[in-house]
Parts: structure tokens; sequence; C-alpha cells
């Protein structure tokens, strides 16, 4: 029997009242946002802003008490309960607990990235909300704002610009002015409202190039900084799954930047949307090893959590059947079940939807046709809808539409912005089961109607208006209206530098000229400037593929003045991609066909270009030199510093022996990019002065200036093709230093995030090399598979196949990878690089082990041809002996390899390689070189104390390696020999390690290179010039020093670096030598 107080009809809801006394009154109806206004701006499972429930309310009319007894479930609904309520949050306090404490370490200057993962309905807004709502606003600054999905191209920074445009408000005069700083050009297309100027009073903006982007990250970097300077500042941005390319960029730049200032940035995704492939999920790889980023993945809620929640809902204890119910339903989704307790209680006699969407969905259809029309049109608007946009496009006059409002509000889909003139969806799912039941024609008719109606007005200073018209004309299907709004967004997110984003809008515009009626007319430029404005941004943000392809589509159509720069394009991205040929070629031709009315600056740009393209892939020394020449000469005239660097980067590269004249020129070229601000040209000098020690076998050296300038890479979010050579280059260094592991967690990061390209494919071959070495031979057959799925025109692949092959007893093999890659390779044997020497060495080598396999067998006729080819080889690598020192060392081991090939001990020769290899150093091959020597000296008969010391010394050093195929050929040697050495032991019977004291103290490698030489009295910018760092990078790893070692001041930190042994007198001549590129 139903209690007599359930037949009465249900309270009007707060706008039913209002609308009801309104009428009776005759007083003016109040607004739609009135009607729905609630409180807070969560979106699943939990308690509202306000305190009060997300759910709470009696629903709809429609609903009579009398249901409840027809409910058919087998849960039994609570007699006399008719609302789903709540009064606090539920089931998150853990992952409440744990965004607290990022707050407090924020507070304490040590600023925190937290990404809040989870489905559609987990409670991520709802989390997030809770903490927020939490803050104290007197001591803490909240800037919130949610991504938008809006298909192809985006709003550049859209989250952002929403989260900041506040601070117009809050600021003002000096005040604002010193918060923006001296940057506000910079910041004034983003932000105009922020520099307090007119349109007419604006500066020119800066160049369009890809190193503005780095600037204006740089200043919104600096305006966070000083932002929180009177109280800690907490930035959030929703719905990361839907962020703009430029966006994401920008997100990683301060989670790696923000340094000693009370700064926390709050991410949510939802991980339903990460597939394979998904830019999101590089974002979130690269914060999770740069550690700099902490991940909250949400769970469903177990039995525990979901009885909770819904005790908290109903508000009154259930039976347990009900909680087994809700839990089997929804399988811990708080949404989902948040939804089912609202079903239950209105106890329809349909069954209860199996899914969210469906449950959504049916609450949906039972709007009445203004409430659908509403939300229908608020849903492909496809984010938070002001009232005036919600008029224009719904079609119904305005008290249909408060009818509507007020039916969306009651039904709990739509809610009030506090700002009382915007509606939002109470769950952005909702808006896209909406979408996802809307016809075609009715799609494009309601994105039409968005598109006319966001044209007809103007939106804030600095909104991107046009990516949203832009959206909505091209999803209306009306090529002729979308042609010039795409351009128009295209245009915008150039003189933002949402490059990623001006890609995409160009690249729309250039497919829609053909479906548009009167293209020229309606578009105001030709085919040909969009095309080439889309390969221009394609590069600038690293999307090499697409670059090429548009480029080269507008090739076809380009008259001689603009073919240069396309072909330049081109040349460019193919060469980055890993086809080396094709770019050269293109290059080439670009500055062949310029012709004589070009400007200069294009002339130079195309020259400079070109000659580091032929200096890089060691093509035609003497072309490559007059071309830098000249367009050094042309920049320096013209006053352009970052052609005149680009220039100088290949002159250092023609340098050949000449290494000091190399280091003046990278030095230069440092400096020029430094004064430009052109963060691409500044990261390519510091590769090139990585490689340019490392050929002259200052391997060391090579490796700090690759790991800083991998770490600049990173901070200034150019961690694309730069960033991935540097990052390959101390990976390398590691590995010939061995330092095994550290270069195998950097390729490892290397090639998660670059998987393609040639700066993969030369991770991809250390990759393969590093792997053979510890013997892990199915690792380094994967690694050379990716590295063949480009162009095979590298030598580091062929050396790794090589090397792979001659390891596993394959020779044939190894020489049928070897010789072609030797006959492509051009390499000067007096030039930098030491590619083709290694590659004369292992054919030597090659051939030698083949000779070895066949002399048993009395296969002369192979002997003999193995020994020609040998022969002829060597007369090649003898060149080499005129090199720099990695060449001669590859030549001391080519001499040896010849030796062995006639069968002719020569442990002498194996004794000046390997000592070659040490000095540089490079542990694995000298340690082979130790190896054959002592082979050598076994196969002469010498005393068993001869043969046993080189032994020893390949069997300790193969065993600190963990290069486990060169110890079993050392065991195997000393069996044979019958020399008795401790094999059984892994450090390869060398005495345990003392402690090591800096790594008892925290000191890193870098850190104990500045330890030494502050021991010895010198200052941070001496310090710098030695190790190739900056002054400001030395002073933070001095003042990290310092810490460590619990000293007040360097003295003191002197004292205990000569206490402790981590300082000795060094060798003046060796200190000389090391400082002479710089001093």
């Amino acid at each position: 029997m139903v209690d007599a107080r359930d037949r009465r009809p249900p309270r009007p809801a707060a706008g039913d009242r209002a609308v009801a006394t309104a009428s009776r009154t005759g007083a003016p109806r109040p607004s739609p946002a009135a009607l729905c206004r609630g409180g807070g701006r969560g979106r699943s499972g939990g308690a509202r802003g306000d305190g009060r429930v997300r759910g709470a309310g009696t629903g709809p009319p429609s609903c009579r008490p009398r249901q409840l007894r027809r409910l058919r479930c087998v849960a039994t609904w609570p007699r006399g309960v008719n609302r789903v309520a709540a009064g606090r949050f539920v089931g998150r306090d853990e992952e409440l607990v744990r965004l607290r404490d990022a707050w407090r370490r924020a507070g304490e200057e040590r600023p925190c990235t937290v990404l809040i993962g989870g489905e559609a309905g987990i409670g991520k807004s709802r989390l997030v909300g809770e903490f927020v709502q939490g803050l104290d606003p007197v001591r803490a600054r909240v800037l919130t704002s949610a991504c938008v999905s809006l298909g192809t191209g985006g709003l550049s920074y859209a989250p952002v610009v929403e989260a900041l445009r506040p601070l117009a408000v809050a600021f003002s005069g000096p005040a604002l002015d010193w918060l923006v700083g001296e940057g506000g050009h910079e910041l004034e297309p983003l932000l105009p409202e922020l520099t307090g100027r007119s349109e007419s009073e604006r500066v020119e903006a800066p160049p369009v190039e890809a190193a503005a982007q780095h600037r204006l990250f740089l200043r919104l970097l600096q305006l966070l900084e000083r932002l929180s300077t009177d109280r800690p500042v907490v930035l959030v941005i929703e719905d990361l799954h839907w962020a703009d390319h430029s966006t994401r960029e920008l997100l990683a730049f301060l989670a790696r930047n923000l340094r000693d200032v009370p700064v926390l940035l709050v991410g949510t995704y939802r991980t339903e949307h990460l597939q394979p492939g998904d830019p999101l999920r590089a974002l979130l790889l690269e914060l999770d090893h740069g550690r700099v980023g902490e991940r909250l993945e949400l769970a469903r809620f177990d039995r525990e959590r979901v009885a909770e929640l819904v005790e908290r809902l109903v508000g009154v204890p259930v039976a347990d059947e009900v909680t087994g119910e809700v839990l089997r339903r929804s399988d811990g989704n708080p949404l989902f079940a948040e939804e089912l307790l609202e079903c239950m209680r209105r106890g329809d006699e349909r069954a209860l939807p199996p899914t969210l969407r469906d449950l959504l969905s049916d609450r949906v259809e039972r709007l009445d046709p203004a409430g659908r029309a509403v939300v229908e049109a608020a849903a492909v608007v496809g984010h938070d809808v002001d009232h005036r946009l919600l008029a224009a496009v719904a079609g119904l006059d305005e008290e249909a539409l408060a009818v509507g409002v007020r039916e969306a509000a009651t039904h709990q889909i739509l809610e009030s912005m506090p700002d009382g003139r915007t509606y939002r969806f109470r769950h952005a799912l909702i808006a896209e089961v909406v979408q996802a039941e809307l016809t075609v024609a009715e799609r494009q008719r309601l994105h039409g109607a968005i598109a006319e109606a966001v044209s007809a007005r103007p939106g804030p200073i600095g909104s991107d208006t046009d990516g949203v018209v832009a959206h909505h004309w091209d999803a209306a299907g009306i090529a002729e209206r979308a042609l010039p709004a795409r351009l128009a967004a295209g245009f915008t997110a150039e003189r933002t530098y949402g490059f990623g984003e001006a890609h995409r809008h160009f690249a729309r515009a250039a497919e829609l000229w053909e479906e548009a009626g009167d293209p020229p007319s309606c578009a105001g430029v030709d085919r040909v400037d969009v095309l080439e404005r889309a390969a221009t941004a394609a590069d600038f943000s690293g999307e090499h593929a697409s670059a090429t392809r548009l480029a080269t589509d507008a090739l076809e159509h380009a008259d001689p003045q603009r073919t240069g720069r396309l072909r330049q394009i081109v040349g460019r991205s193919r060469l980055l991609a890993g086809d080396s040929s094709t770019g050269v070629e293109e290059a080439g031709t670009a500055v062949e066909q310029l012709p004589d009315t070009a400007p200069s600056r294009l002339r130079a740009e195309l020259l400079a270009t070109y000659g580091l393209m032929l200096a890089v892939t060691g093509r035609s020394p003497d072309r490559a030199d007059a071309c830098c020449q000249e367009a050094r000469e042309l920049a320096s005239g013209l006053g352009l510093p970052d052609v005149e660097a680009r220039a100088r980067n290949g002159l250092a590269l023609l340098g050949g022996s000449d290494v000091h004249g190399a280091i003046e020129h990278l030095h230069a070229a440092r400096a020029l990019a430094d004064a430009a601000g052109n963060v691409e040209e500044l990261l390519r000098t510091e590769l090139n002065l990585a490689f340019v020690l490392a050929s002259a076998g200052r391997i060391a050296d090579a490796a700090r200036v690759t790991g800083d300038g991998a770490a600049r890479a990173r901070e200034f979010g150019a961690g694309r093709w730069q960033g991935v050579l540097l990052e390959t280059g101390r990976a390398s260094a590691c590995f010939a230093l061995g330092r095994w592991d550290e270069a195998e967690e950097v390729l490892a990061r290397v090639l998660r995030n670059v998987p393609t390209g040639r700066a993969a494919r030369i991770a991809g071959a250390l990759c393969a090399d590093l792997e053979t070495a510890r013997g892990r031979f199915d690792r380094a057959e994967r690694a050379l598979g990716a590295c063949r799925q480009g162009d095979l025109d590298e030598e580091d692949v062929a050396a790794a196949a090589a090397e792979l092959a001659l390891w596993r007893g394959c020779p044939d093999d190894a020489i049928g990878t070897v010789g072609p890659a030797l006959e492509r390779a051009d390499e000067p044997t007096t030039g930098l690089g030491s590619g083709a020497a290694r590659l004369r060495w292992l054919a030597i080598r090659a051939h030698t082990d083949r000779i070895a396999i066949a002399a048993p067998l009395r296969r002369e006729r192979v002997v003999a041809e193995g020994r020609r080819s040998v022969a002829a080889l060597a007369e090649d690598a003898a060149r080499d002996e005129g090199g720099l020192p990695p060449q001669r060392a590859y030549a001391a081991l080519s001499v040896a390899e010849t030796s062995r090939a006639r069968q002719e001990p020569a442990p002498e020769q194996w004794e000046i390689a390997a000592r070659r290899w040490e000095a540089l150093p490079h542990l694995h091959h000298a340690a082979y070189a130790r190896w054959r020597q002592a082979e050598a000296l076994a196969a002469g008969q010498a005393p068993e104390g001869a043969i046993g010391q080189p032994l020893r010394q390949a069997l300790a050093s193969a065993g600190e390696l963990g290069a486990e195929p060169l110890r079993e050929a050392v065991e195997a040697l000393a069996l044979r020999a019958r020399i008795a050495v401790d094999v059984d032991r892994e450090d390869g019977g060398q005495d345990p390690e003392t402690p090591d004291p800096a790594a008892e103290l925290g000191l890193t490698h870098r850190e104990v290179d500045v330890l030494e030489l502050l021991a010895e009295g010198w200052t941070n910018p001496r310090i710098g010039r030695a190790l190739y760092i900056t002054d400001k990078t030395a002073s933070v790893h001095v003042t990290n020093i310092l810490r460590k070692l619990g000293c007040r001041n360097r003295t003191e930190a002197a004292a205990v670096a000569h206490r402790l042994g981590l300082a000795t007198p060094s060798d003046p001549a060796t200190r000389a030598d090391s400082a002479t590129p710089t001093d």
C-alpha cells in the first residue's frame, strides 16, 4: 500500500514555480538561464558545487510516485523516497588526497603537473571540482578551462585563452603591464586584451617562423610565473583528449619548464579516446619519461564504493539487492550508477537500458519537442552555448525557448554556468548521444545555422571565431562558404603560431578548392599559396610527410618565383624523413632554378640550406663550401643572423680535420642563433658541435654537449628531429663510454616518441648495435627491421646489420650488407665522421671471417678471393690513417684484420688498435681488440703470461659491459689456450668495487664534472665554457652541489671534494686542451 502522502503531485522545480508565479501575476518570465541555473560545473557522480547533489529535485512531472509500485527490477526501492540526493563528495577520497598533496608541493614552490584519466562518467570533472571548491580563494588563484571538439583544425590554444582572458579584468594599469612584461607584442596575437592596446595601436606581429612559437611559449611561462608571486596558481584544462596540437605542445612545455614557482597544472582526459597513434599518448609518455607529470587513473567503483554512493544519493539505507543491481548494471561507473538510480526511482515499466549511452538516450527521448530542439542545437554547437546563440539556432520563439530550456534543465540534461548567460551539458557524453541520433540532414542544417549565427556577431577580442565558423560551414557541407572560412581560420592560427592547426585548416582549404563553385573569388588567394602555407605550417609542426605531399602538389602549378621555397620545403622534409638523396636533389634544384629577380633573402636562405644539406650528407664538398660561403656573405650583409648561423654550421662540417676551426664556426653560429632567437638553429649548432667533438675523439665532451642539448630541446619544446638526434648522439656516446643501461633508456624513449623517419633509423641502428653487443640478437633484428622500412642509404644501418651478421657467424650476410653501402659512401678520408672507415673495417673483418671458415676446409678459391678483396679494401683503409682519432682507430683495426686474413699473427697491430680505442674511449671496440690480441699471441705460441694479460683485460671489460658474445668468445679462447681465468665471476675477475662517494651523496655525472672544476677555483662562466653549458646551467649545478654536500659556500664544497677524493689535481695540458675551443 502506498502512503497517502505519495499521492500528492510533486512540488514544482524552482523553474516551474517561477514560471507559474510569473503567469499568475503577469510579471516578466524569468530568463531561461535562471530556470536551469545550478551550482558548480561538475559533470559526473557526487555532490554539486553548491553542496547539493546532482540529481536533486523531484524529476520530471510526468513521473508519479504511484509508478514505484510497478518497478520491474529485482531490487526494491525504499518506501517514501522520491528523490536522488546527497550532501557530499563520494568515493574518491584517496585521489583527492593526492591532488591536495600536489597542491601542497606546488605551494612550496615545487611546481607539479597532474593528469587525471578515466572513462566517460568516471568522475574526473567531479574530482577536480571538489578539489577546486576546497581551495581558499584568498590564498589560491584558480584558472579553469576545457578543450573543445571541433574536428579538423581545431582552435589554437582555445583552453589557454579561455583560462587567461579573465586576467584582463582582474588586473589593470601598471599591475597588468608588469604581468605581461616586455613580451606584450608576442602575446598580443593570442590575448590582445592583456596589452590594453586598441587595434590601431598594436605593433606589427613578429614574423611567422618555427621559433616564434617558442617565444610565445616563453612569454606564457613568464606570465604564469609572475601571476604566482602573490598567491599559488592552479591551471585546470579539462578534456585534453580534444586538445589542439598547440595546446598539447604548450602544456608539455610548461610542465617541463615551470621551476621554483607555486604553480599546479591539472588536466583531465578520457582513456577510451587513447587509441594507437593518438597524439595525446605522446604527450603522456613525454611527461612520464621526463618525470615532470603525475598521472591519476580513476578506476571504477567496487561494491563498497557503490554502496556508499547509493546511500549518499538516496539519503537513507537501501537494501543490499539495490546496491547489487546498481553494481551489476553500471559495472562501477559512477555516472551510470546515478542514472540507474534515477531510472529505478521513476519505476519505468520498460526494462532498464543495458548501457550508459542507452540510458542517456532514453532520458533525451522523454523531452517534449521544444526541449528536444534546444538540446539538439546545443549538442551541435559542441561546447558551452550562450543564450543568444541558442535562440538563433534552435528556431524557437522566446516563449518556446524558455519552455525548452526549462525542460532540459528539469531532466538534468543542461545546466547553467555561473555567468547566467551560458548553458553546458551536465555531461559531455549526453551531447555525444544526441549528436549520434541526428540524421545527416539535421546535423548539416544545424551546423549551417550555427555558422551563420556566429558569423553575424563578433566574438570576444582575440577569440578564434574563424575556427568555429570554419568547422560549422565545413560540417554543413557548403564548400563555397567553408573555403574562405577555412582560410580565415588558417590565417588566425598562423598569427598565433598554432602551426598544427594552421596546417590542418590550410590543407582542408586545398581539398575544398575543387568543390567550391568559384574558388579564386571566394577565397581571395590562389591554390598554390594555400598549399605553400599548409606545407610550411606542416614543416614547422614536424609533419614532414604531409609537408612533402602539400609542397609537391603546389609545385605542379607554381610559377618560377615560388618554386624555390617550395622545393626547399620538399628537400628539408625529405631529408628529415630519411630520403637524403631526394632531399639534397630538391634543394639543389631550388638553387639552380632561382630566377635572377629573386629577393636576396630568399637566395641566401636557399644557398645556406643547400650547402648545409650537402655538408651533412657528405656530397660535393667544394659545391657545399661555395654555397655556404656565399650564403654567409649575403646573410651578414642583409642582417640575417639565423641564415648566417645555418651557413656557418655547414662550414663547420666542411672543415675536415681542422677541429679548432670547426668549433670556432659553431661558437659563432651559436651566438648568431641566440641573437635571432632561433631555436632550431641553436639546437642544430649543439648537435653539430657534439658531432665535431666525437669526430675528434672527445667522446666524453660529446656526451656532455648532447646531454645538455637534449635537455635544452626539451625545455624549448623542440623535441622533434633536433631533440631526437641530440638524444641519439647522447646514447651513442654512452655506448662508447660503456654506460649501456643509460644508452638503452635513452634509445627506448627516442623510439617510442619518434617511430619513423631518418632520426628514428639512426636511433634504431644504434639500438641494434647495443642489442648485438649484449647478445640479444632477436631484438637487434627487430630494431633493424624497423630501420629497413625506409631507404637503406644509411651507413649506420648497414654497419649495424653487418655487426649482427658477424657475431651470428654469418660473414656472407655481412659482406652482402656492407658492400653496397661502401659503394655509396663518398666520405672524404680527411673529413669528419668515421662511418666509411667503420664500413671498411667491417668489410675486411667479414672477408677475414669467411677465410677463417674456408681455410680448414681447403676451399682455396674462397680463400684467394677473400684475400684479394681484403687487399683492395686495405688500400682504402690505409688512407684513414691520415684522418681524425676515430678514423685512425678503425684504420688500426683494418690493418690488424688484414694480418689475420693472411693468417699472419700480428699481436702488435692489435695492441695499437686496442690502445687507440682505449684512448677515445670506445670500450667495446677496445675489448674486441684485446681479445684478438690474445688470440694472435696464442697463435704465435707466446708465453702464457703474455697471452693472459690481454685475455683478462678483454674478459673484465666484457663482463663489466655485459657484452655476452664477446665474453663467450674470450672464454672459449681461454679454454683453447688452457689459460686459467676467473670466468665465473660476473665482474670479469675484478675485485669488488669500492663504494662510490659521489653516488652515495646523490651527485650526478655532470655534477661531479662541475665539482672537479669548482674545486680548482673555476668561476661559473669558465665552468660553462669548459663543459659546453650555459652560465645559468653551471650556476644551477653549483647550487645543487652545495645543497647535496651540505655546504654553505664554494670553499667548503672544494674542501669536501678533496677530502672524499672527488677532485684530483688535473693535468694542466689536459685542462688547456679542454678549454681551447671556448677560452
